[in-house]
């Protein structure tokens, strides 16, 4: 992403690109590309996994796990319950998460680098959910026989993180 930068924001000096940064010779600033944080949320029951539908684009209609962006001063934890409360309309604390571990992925076609971090929650299936926000529906797939629209490579990941950690 660095590479769409020619001038120091600082000082307008034409900046000097170094691998994963690039550094201005003439005031010193410097700048990382450096992954943006998201979180992922695997909803599961009975062998089942809930999915929310995107209602936006990147990939409007396709079938995504429950999450986003980690914003500035939240943590993953605070972000994946925030995400959740915007998205379905339920309000779950970070302590009744389980944090099931991380991996890069790309956003789309933006190429953003992201840093997942997925977690899961056993939800009853009767929970009445409120899809809002990013999601415009929801619904609950046998882990065996998830649909092949799958938003992005992450939800995949997501999922196969919940089945190494809950078949054991």
């Amino acid at each position: 992403m660095l590479d769409q930068f020619t001038f120091c924001p600082n000082c307008q000096h034409r900046l000097d690109h170094q691998g994963n940064k690039v550094v201005c010779a003439k005031c010193g600033f410097d700048q990382y590309d450096n992954p943006v944080p998201t979180t992922g949320m695997v909803f599961y029951n009975d062998n089942h996994i809930l999915l929310v539908e995107r209602g936006h684009e990147p990939a409007k209609g396709k079938w995504d796990v429950p999450g986003g962006f980690v914003d500035v001063n939240e943590s993953a934890e605070e972000a994946m319950c925030r995400e959740i409360k915007e998205e379905l309309g339920l309000a779950l604390s970070p302590t009744e998460i389980e944090y099931l571990g991380s991996f890069q992925d790309i956003y789309a076609e933006k190429g953003t680098q992201c840093v997942w971090s997925v977690f899961a929650h056993e939800l009853n299936k009767s929970t009445e959910l409120h899809p809002h926000d990013d999601a415009a529906s929801v619904k609950w797939f046998a882990i065996d026989n998830l649909p092949l629209n799958l938003a992005f490579d992450g939800v995949r990941w997501s999922i196969e993180l919940f089945k190494k950690k809950h078949s054991q």
